[in-house]
């Protein structure tokens, strides 16, 4: 049987940890799906960042070569002039020292150009410096005869027709230029006079300047970043190679292009695996159309998530000990007057009235307390009042016959463990029967009464 202290301790034990797990539940339940989306925003703003500082070249190029645009376009007030040689060597000049000043402080930028349309002027014309090295200097370089290829040979002369043919500034995703045998990121825009096409201008970039911004990317503790073409092939990844898909042959990315290539697809977190570990991954849509997009993994991304379900254990248990603890005090401070009246009742029941019982409390066994003690008052009157009718006799007050059987059990106990001293008289009142007639038994009563207070002053009256 469990004891009541048991009882009360466990009650308030399971009150606490049952509330305690119910509001733990609903805390990580409504913080959950805020951080959750938190932690997406967070790795979305990563992602922004890291593109932001791509975007910073392509930016500078294209403001670059739009101002080198404007410029020719306003330093020439006719283009009959472009078929004069000499204005036409001058005027090239001019632009090319501006367009290498604008070019030149701008880390990653592999070559500037402007080339005038072949049929107009009647043969191919302009300038082109390039960088074969990033830490070189911008040299000299041969004009592309644009005539000698296919208009569809984008390899070579794309970047010619296809702003010639929309007629606005196109960026060029990376692609492999035949002529300088290079991958290149490209930027060009056709100038126009009074609505005739004058030629183009345009800058490259050299793509490894865009790989190292990319490598030096860090997404919390050992997530990366990369860069892909519009396609979903990889310009950058730090596991697959350039030109394929990223993905390509990988179970753990089924479904990865195809969520990637959605037009939305920067608004969420796409998860994927990679060698057995969850991982999810966002991207961010660069100025020229390309894709970069951070990866980390998943236990990195809901870091936080998880922290706050360890805090929320980890509080729980607190409370739960904190709770045990004063279950235990509160269980033994209630339990402790109600243990004294179980052992006052024991001592009743064992007929000893002699015991200490107090209470200090104010509250419903304090007057418990008050009640006990008060009935074994009652208890030990009454029991003195019938052990005194059981062993006196009613009449005279001295010993009945059981005072006498009880004394006798007691003398023979004694005599049993030890010599003792002891006599027996025998009395008797004569003529009682005489006085009970003659003067009624009120006064034979009166003559026993008398002489049992004669032989109690004299005797024992036990």
């Amino acid at each position: 049987m469990k004891s009541i202290r048991s009882k009360i301790m466990w009650l308030l034990f399971s009150s606490v940890l049952i509330s305690s797990l119910i509001i733990g539940t609903i805390g990580i339940s409504l913080t959950s799906n805020v951080i959750k989306e938190s932690s997406t925003e967070n790795m979305r703003l990563l992602c922004k960042n890291n593109a932001d500082k791509v975007d910073m070249t392509f930016a500078k190029i294209e403001e670059s070569v739009n101002t080198l645009a404007h410029y020719a376009e306003s330093e020439l007030t006719s283009i009959e002039q472009l078929k004069d040689v000499s204005f036409r060597e001058a005027f090239s000049a001019d632009v090319q020292k501006n367009a290498l000043h604008h070019i030149e402080s701008i880390v990653g930028a592999a070559a500037v150009y402007l080339h005038y349309d072949p049929t107009y002027i009647g043969k191919n014309d302009g300038f082109y410096y390039v960088k074969h090295d990033q830490a070189d200097e911008f040299q000299y370089h041969p004009l592309t005869d644009i005539l000698a290829y296919p208009t569809d040979d984008n390899e070579n002369v794309g970047w010619w027709y296809i702003p010639t043919v929309s007629g606005t500034a196109t960026w060029f995703e990376a692609y492999y230029d035949a002529n300088l045998a290079r991958y290149i990121i490209s930027y060009v825009t056709p100038i126009y006079k009074n609505g005739q096409l004058i030629g183009v201008i345009g800058a490259d970039i050299f793509t490894e300047h865009i790989e190292k911004l990319v490598k030096e990317v860090s997404i919390f503790n050992s997530g990366q970043a990369a860069v892909l073409k519009s396609d979903g092939t990889v310009l950058y990844h730090p596991r697959f190679e350039r030109g394929m898909l990223i993905g390509e042959g990988d179970p753990g990315f089924a479904g990865v292009i195809d969520k990637l290539l959605r037009e939305d697809s920067t608004k969420e977190l796409i998860p994927y695996e990679l060698n057995g570990e969850p991982k999810q991954l966002t991207s961010c849509k660069l100025r020229n159309g390309m894709l970069m997009i951070c990866f980390a993994p998943v236990t990195e991304i809901y870091r936080q998530q998880h922290m706050l379900f360890f805090a929320n254990v980890s509080i729980t248990c607190i409370v739960v000990l904190v709770a045990l603890f004063v279950a235990f005090l509160v269980s033994r401070k209630l339990a402790r007057p109600i243990k004294k009246l179980n052992e006052a009742a024991k001592h009743l029941t064992d007929g000893k009235f002699d015991f200490d019982i107090q209470s200090d409390t104010y509250d419903e066994i304090g007057e418990l307390t008050k009640t006990f003690i008060e009935t074994r008052k009652i208890l030990r009157q009454q029991i003195h009042l019938l052990d005194t009718e059981a062993h006196r006799d009613g009449l005279t007050g001295v010993g009945n016959k059981s005072a006498f059987t009880d004394r006798e059990v007691e003398i023979n106990q004694e005599i049993a463990s030890e010599k003792l001293d002891f006599s027996v008289a025998v009395f008797d009142v004569n003529k009682l029967k005489i006085a009970n007639d003659v003067f009624g038994h009120v006064a034979g009563d009166k003559l026993l009464q008398t002489v049992a207070n004669h032989l109690s002053a004299h005797f024992d009256p036990a």
